[in-house]
């Protein structure tokens, strides 16, 4: 039989589905990132390491997305965003 369970990636004592959004957010500042960063950044301070300061974020229910590297958006049509607000 098949496994068809989404895979998932353990943060922070939860269980987050991988290739789906799970919030929105607003990106405030990216800069170094520092030692004192590594708890909210679930990961070691590591060369050229940035850390992203994020405002308003809100969890949503979780849609498809096609991952990418970097920053990017995602353009969402009215009735889709409704649908994935909380």
């Amino acid at each position: 039989m098949k496994n068809t369970a989404p895979m998932t990636i353990q943060i922070l004592g939860s269980r987050i589905p991988l290739g789906v959004a799970v919030c929105i957010t607003h990106l405030v500042d990216c800069r170094p990132m520092t030692k004192g960063d590594e708890k909210a950044a679930c990961c070691e301070l590591y060369p050229r390491a940035v850390a992203w300061v994020l405002s308003d974020t809100k969890a949503i229910t979780p849609f498809p997305v096609k991952g990418q590297l970097g920053i990017f958006e995602i353009k969402l049509d009215g009735e889709t965003l409704d649908g994935v607000l909380k």
